[in-house]
């Protein structure tokens, strides 16, 4: 539901909407290779996982600051417009919620069969 937020942002702040998608993006990438890097001398296979998994959490922690400081008025006026009395759980609940879990749960299944692929392929 993050694109469903980027649209309705770029009508109403199209500038900040675009530095917070770079930034966020960029910082995600950011975070996960330090959270690789620090954990690969555990277990590559953790380190993987666990990196894959910042990345989302980082790009949901920023867009979601940003849409709870900037695009706040936007986000009340969506959520009285549904009839939602609680604008933040309404965002969480809604916008953020089911796209969040999806993604850790795509990565979780998919980051460990990718990495037996990339074994086999290597060998």
């Amino acid at each position: 539901m993050q694109s469903l937020s980027v649209l309705l942002s770029l009508q109403y702040n199209p500038a900040f909407t675009v530095v917070i998608c770079i930034f966020k993006g960029l910082l995600a990438g950011y975070v996960s290779g330090i959270v690789y890097k620090l954990l690969k001398g555990v277990n590559n296979v953790f380190a993987t996982i666990a990196a894959s998994a910042a990345a989302p959490v980082v790009n949901t922690g920023i867009f979601s600051v940003g849409m709870l400081t900037v695009f706040y008025p936007l986000l009340a006026q969506t959520a009285s417009t549904a009839g939602a009395e609680n604008v933040i759980l309404f965002y969480f609940t809604i916008f953020i919620g089911v796209g969040f879990i999806f993604n850790l749960a795509f990565i979780a299944i998919l980051v460990p069969g990718l990495l037996r692929i990339i074994k086999i392929v290597r060998k």
